[in-house]
Order: C-alpha cells, then structure tokens, then sequence
C-alpha cells in the first residue's frame, strides 16, 4: 500500500447525462458507484481524498460515513481541471497524485497496483488497454504547480500533451480503465 502518494478521486460533476446522481446509484453488484470506486482506491492507497462539489450533501454525508476525507471544489461548474486544482492544492504526498474519476468503478485493482509500482517524483503513469489511454493517470510531485494552473474541462490533457517525454504508458489489460458512467446504459454488471 502506498503511504507516500494521494489518490484524489474526482466527484464534483453534475450527472446531467445520467438524469440523477449517478455516484449514489446502485450497481448490480449493490454497492453505489461511488462505494466501489473507493473500495478500489483504498485496496492500493492509505490516503483517498474525493473532490466533491460544494452543495452535495448527500454525497459529502456517505463520503463522511465512509471515513473518506472530502475536498470541496467551490468552481465545479468552470469544469474537472477545478477539482484537480483543489485535490492537489489541499494535499502534500511526497511522491505524486493517483487522480481517478468517481464515475470509473470498473477500474482494477491489480491496474492501480501497477500505475504505483511506476510512480516516480518526475513522471506521469497513464495507463492503456488496446492502445487506447483511460484513467486513473498518476502524476509525480514535480506536477504540482502546472496541475494547480489547470483550466477547463478537459482535466490534464494538455498537461500530457505537453510533457510526453515524462509520460510512461503503461499498457494493462483491464477495459475498466476507458469505463466512465454518463448514462445508465454504461452501467454493466460487475
């Protein structure tokens, strides 16, 4: 388990395709998307933050019952690189931020061992399935200060674009890591 990063799970979205709060919604398995997704992380890493918009109350209650420690994103609606803004701004890992998104419950935890088997202070860990590159993405403490000058609502995409020779792809095989929840249509059977 790793003590030296941060896994900052981001949830300040606002569920508009989904029609309700898809964190809270029951997967088959009937955990919430939310619970597992935390499961997953906390399997790997001893310190979760979740970025939660201001105004979720009922997210921040199961969060809180959870015993996961909340960050709150007061500028969700300016998009997810403010909630990478506020998680790396309210934490201090000495070695980097494993950032996955609430909506990606499907991600393994064998995948998020190995992005940390790879972290490094000066790299940024992206995994791929088939050649395509999903998230969670790990980023080294050298990051911090362009993660905190993100804008939009692209996350750090252009922060990867931009540094590729820091960049280690690491390719996995798990599809979990290109599995987002915006509809109920993407929910599958766990």
């Amino acid at each position: 388990m790793s003590e030296h990063t941060r896994c900052l799970i981001l949830a300040a979205g606002f569920s508009r395709r989904f029609g309700s709060d898809k964190l809270l919604h029951r997967l088959p398995n009937g955990q919430r998307v939310i619970e597992s997704t935390i499961h997953r992380y906390k399997t790997v890493c001893e310190h979760v933050s979740v970025v939660v918009r201001d105004g979720n109350v009922d997210l921040r209650l199961l969060l809180n019952d959870l015993g996961v420690a909340c960050v709150i994103n007061n500028e969700a609606e300016q998009g997810m690189s403010r909630s990478i803004v506020s998680g790396v701004k309210s934490t201090h890992p000495e070695l980097g931020w494993l950032i996955g998104l609430a909506d990606m419950p499907y991600v393994k935890s064998e995948t998020l061992r190995a992005i940390l088997s790879c972290a490094q202070k000066k790299t940024i860990v992206q995994p791929s399935f088939n050649g395509q590159r999903g998230n969670p993405v790990f980023f080294g403490e050298r990051f911090r200060s362009k993660l905190t000058q993100l804008s939009g609502d692209v996350g750090a995409r252009h922060l990867i674009q931009r540094v590729k020779p820091s960049v280690v792809e690491l390719p996995c095989d798990d599809a979990g890591i290109l599995q987002d929840i915006d509809t109920k249509q993407d929910l599958i059977d766990d």
